[in-house]
C-alpha cells in the first residue's frame, strides 16, 4: 500500500529552537573528553527533523486521542483492530522516514574514532539510528521496534513489512474508502470509527491466535526484564551519560539517569525544552538537534564528521515545508 496522497513527511522543528553557541559545543566536547565510557540516551527529539513528530516538544498541542494503552490492547480485540487499522494507514508514511543529521552524527561518534562513546540506549522504535549507521552491537532499543510483530500467545515474530502485505490482501477494497487522515507520532493515523469496525486483522501464522502486537512497549506497558537489566548494567558501567532529544519523562529512561547520577558520573544533555533531569544535569545545550549534534561530532572527532551529501541542514528560520531529506 503506497502512502496516502495527503500524507507527507516534513521536518517537525520545535517552535523557538535555535542554533547552539560554538563555545557551548566546544565546552561539551572538552568535558566529555575526560571520560572513557560514555553512554548516549536518545529520545524522539532526534527524529523530528526526519518528519516524525513527538508528544512533548515545547508548544506541542496535546493529541486529541491518547496513545494506545498496553492493557487495553491485550485485553480487547476491538482495540487491537483499531490499532492495526490505523497502523495499516500510518506505517507506510512512517516507512518514508530517513535518517537525518542527528542520526548520522550519533553514528559517527561510535564509528569514526569517538572511542569514548561506548553504548547507546534509545527510547525510539523507528529504526533510524541503525539506518544512519549506528552499529547494532552498541545499541539497545529500550522500548522495542515498530518494525517487528510478535504473537503474545506463542512468541512467533515476523517483520512488519511482511505483515503489512497480509493486511493489504485482507483489506484490498477497504483501503479504497479512505479519505483524509491525521498521521500521528506513534506511527498510526486517526480514522473513522465505522471504517475501523470493518477492518480485518490476520491471526498468527504459527498458532492461529488473534494476539498479534507490535514488538514495542505501549503506554502503560513494561519494558521486558532482560532489556531492563541490560540497560541498568550499561548505565552502571558508564562514567558519563549524554542525553539527546529526550525529556526522560518515562520512568524506564529516568531511572537510568538516576543510576548514572547516583554513582557520581557526569550527566549532560542536548535537548530543546525542559527535561525531567534538569535539576541534576551537569551541562545542558538547548538547540536544534541535527545542527547541534553534527557540529558537536565534528568538533569531538577533530573535524572528522562528514555528513552524507544528500542531507540538507535545517536552519532555525527555514521553511517548515522544505524536505530535509531526499526521500
Amino acid at each position: 500500500m503506497p502512502p496516502h496522497p495527503f500524507a507527507r513527511l516534513k521536518p517537525q522543528l520545535p517552535a523557538g529552537a535555535g542554533q547552539a553557541l560554538d563555545a557551548d559545543i566546544r565546552t561539551l566536547s572538552s568535558l566529555l573528553s575526560q571520560f572513557s565510557r560514555i553512554t548516549i540516551l536518545s529520545g524522539a527529539g532526534i527524529s523530528t527533523e526526519s518528519g516524525l513528530g513527538d508528544y512533548r516538544s515545547p508548544g506541542k498541542a496535546k493529541p486529541a486521542r491518547p496513545p494506545i494503552n498496553h492493557y487495553e490492547f491485550v485485553s480487547q480485540a476491538s482495540v487491537r483492530r483499531r490499532y492495526w487499522a490505523r497502523s495499516f494507514v500510518g506505517y507506510p508514511v512512517l516507512s518514508q522516514a530517513a535518517p537525518n543529521l542527528a542520526h548520522h552524527a550519533l553514528a559517527a561518534l561510535h564509528t569514526n574514532g569517538g572511542h569514548n562513546f561506548h553504548r547507546h540506549i534509545t527510547q525510539n522504535v523507528d529504526g533510524l539510528l541503525q539506518l544512519g549507521g549506528t552499529p547494532t552491537g552498541c545499541l539497545l532499543e529500550l522500548h522495542g521496534t515498530i518494525h517487528d510483530v510478535v504473537c503474545r500467545s506463542c512468541g512467533e515474530t515476523e517483520r512488519r513489512s511482511a505483515f503489512q502485505n497480509k493486511l493489504i490482501e485482507l483489506n484490498d477494497t477497504w483501503s479504497q474508502e479512505l479519505g483524509t487522515y491525521e498521521f500521528r507520532p506513534d506511527g498510526d493515523a486517526d480514522l473513522n470509527g465505522e471504517l475501523v469496525r470493518r477492518f480485518r486483522v490476520p491471526v498468527c501464522r504459527a498458532c492461529g491466535e488473534d494476539m498479534l502486537i507490535p514488538s514495542l512497549v505501549f503506554h502503560g506497558g513494561q519494558v521486558p526484564g532482560d532489556v531492563t537489566e541490560e540497560a541498568k548494567k550499561i548505565a552502571s558501567d558508564s562514567d558519563a551519560m549524554l542525553i539527546v532529544g529526550s525529556t526522560v519523562r518515562p520512568l524506564s529512561a529516568y531511572r537510568l539517569v538516576r543510576i548514572v547520577k547516583e554513582k557520581g558520573a557526569f550527566l549532560a544533555c542536548i535537548n530543546f525544552g525542559p527535561t525531567r533531569a534538569d535539576d541534576i544535569l551537569d551541562f545542558k545545550i538547548e538547540a536544534l538537534m541535527g545542527d547541534t549534534l553534527a557540529r558537536f561530532a565534528d568538533v569531538h572527532l577533530g573535524e572528522g564528521f562528514k555528513p552524507p551529501k544528500h542531507l540538507t541542514q535545517v536552519a532555525p528560520d527555514s521553511d517548515p515545508l522544505v524536505r530535509m531529506l531526499e526521500l
